[in-house]
């Protein structure tokens, strides 16, 4: 039985060395959890379906004067079309962009 022991002893140390020499294995990390989907609105526009447009469109076209509060919005999920002022998720749209200069005329809507 010496002999066995001696190699099973042996075959334990080269074992356990080459196990100590590889290179630790970096911790699992979490998986990546997915990206919200982007939302994307219809605008009604002189009677007409415009879009999709994502929130950062929709701030440009409220800055410009072509989106307004009273513009009709649409998105997936939603019953209706509905003013955007009434629409939760635009309130950042309309606080970003700035009021009509004092004086000035009222935007013209775009020629249809």
């Amino acid at each position: 039985m010496g002999f066995l022991d001696d190699i099973k002893g042996e075959l334990f140390n080269k074992l356990e060395s080459f196990v100590e020499s590889q290179p630790a294995k970096p911790a699992a990390s979490a998986p990546e959890t997915p990206a919200p989907p982007v939302l994307q609105y219809f605008v009604a526009a002189n009677g007409q379906q415009t879009g999709p447009f994502n929130a950062e469109h929709l701030k440009e076209m409220a800055v410009k004067g072509e989106l307004k509060k009273e513009s009709l919005v649409w998105k997936t999920g939603m019953p209706a079309w509905l003013p955007a002022a009434q629409v939760t998720e635009l309130s950042a749209v309309f606080a970003s962009a700035p009021p009509p200069l004092p004086g000035a005329a009222p935007p013209i809507p775009p020629a249809s």
